[in-house]
């Protein structure tokens, strides 16, 4: 029950055995009495947004580029709903031989494999969506004995692994392949072989997610890259872009690139419109190395070499990084047996530490 006030003041109530004061309420829904003064922002809000949608429409606004699809301004670019985690990883092929190691850990599967569990720990990890790898191995008259068939069993079960050689070891009867696993609901078509140059291999693989396509290319160094090379395998890369007319924003480059010329090749890759996704993620630059002293197996294959980051990806640039980082750094104690063996107090997943991207690409329209 309402009764009219004196004065405009408002209504009273009737609650509890007594009579309470209502304030009356302007046109905008808010009360006068006792409010602060309007200001513009709180104009538009009240009246324009209801109490229930403005919490929305600042969670929208503030939340990170992570949590749902969005739109920039920039020619109007939309992105994928989802994020997609990459890694790039080489297994060391333990074709290398250390100067001090005493016994070869050439063909060496039980070192191998010890060392695959280490790898698979940081898989279980890591969870990509999509893997790019170097340095695969398997035994020519053993199929139980290769990369492929130890990981699918553990962490990447369930991936879509596509493997194609570039080498084979008679002395010890195995053969070194290029692989990329991916992760539904990624999809791929298969992987093949671009360019063999002396130096490394190229191989380009088309994927799709949610209709939209992803055109991946790795590239795998056997040898020092010179300038003139890199060169040569970054116009290769974009001669075969240009002529079969892939979207830029939905291709990704990856591989390891032992080189000496890492900052030229970001600079010929942003002539092309792509970024390297580690840009803004390494203030420190030693902490990004990914061939690196701390490393024992890299120290005792390389010697005093120049450490440098050579796992790289590269993503066009209107792509969203969220977060790039190093990984498969950490080691484990090992016994004398391995110590005597190969000089090592420690057992390491590679001699090369790997590098995991979360991007999130642009639609192409």
């Amino acid at each position: 029950m309402l009764k009219k006030t004196r004065r405009g003041l408002g209504a009273r109530r009737w609650f509890g055995g007594n009579w309470q004061l209502v304030p009356p309420r302007n046109p905008l829904g808010e009360a006068t009495l006792h409010s602060p003064p309007q200001t513009p922002l709180s104009l538009f809000a009240t009246s324009c947004i209801s109490p229930l949608i403005l919490p929305l429409l600042l969670l929208f606004t503030l939340a990170p580029a992570g949590c749902f699809e969005s739109v920039v301004s920039e020619g109007r670019v939309v992105y994928d709903k989802n994020e997609l985690k990459i890694q790039r990883f080489s297994l060391f092929n333990q074709q290398e031989e250390a100067p001090s190691v005493r016994q070869s850990w050439k063909g060496d599967w039980l070192f191998r494999r010890e060392r695959l569990q280490l790898v698979d720990k940081e898989l279980w990890d890591a969870q990509a969506d999509l893997l790019l790898l170097g340095g695969v191995m398997a035994r020519y008259d053993n199929p139980l004995e290769s990369d492929r068939s130890i990981l699918m069993a553990g962490a990447l079960k369930g991936y879509d692994w596509q493997e194609e050689a570039i080498g084979k070891f008679e002395e010890s009867g195995e053969s070194e392949l290029i692989a990329v696993a991916v992760s539904p609901p990624l999809k791929a078509e298969k992987l093949r072989k671009l360019w063999q140059w002396k130096e490394g291999s190229l191989f380009f693989q088309e994927l799709s997610s949610n209709g939209q396509p992803l055109y991946a290319f790795v590239f795998q160094s056997e040898a020092q890259l010179t300038l003139p090379r890199l060169e040569s395998v970054v116009s290769t890369i974009f001669d075969f872009i240009k002529a079969n007319a892939f979207c830029q924003r939905r291709v990704l480059i990856g591989g390891y690139f032992r080189t000496s010329y890492t900052k030229q090749l970001s600079e010929t890759m942003e002539q092309f419109e792509f970024k390297d996704a580690a840009k803004g993620f390494c203030n420190v630059e030693y902490e990004c190395y990914t061939e690196s002293t701390r490393n024992e197996l890299f120290m005792l294959v390389r010697g005093e070499a120049q450490p440098a980051r050579s796992e790289l990806i590269f993503v066009h640039r209107t792509a969203m990084v969220s977060q790039s980082l190093l990984n498969f750094s950490d080691s484990q104690s090992i016994g004398t047996s391995y110590y005597k063996s190969f000089g090592l107090q420690s057992l390491w997943p590679s001699m090369y530490f790997g590098w995991l991207s979360t991007v999130r690409l642009a639609m192409c329209e």
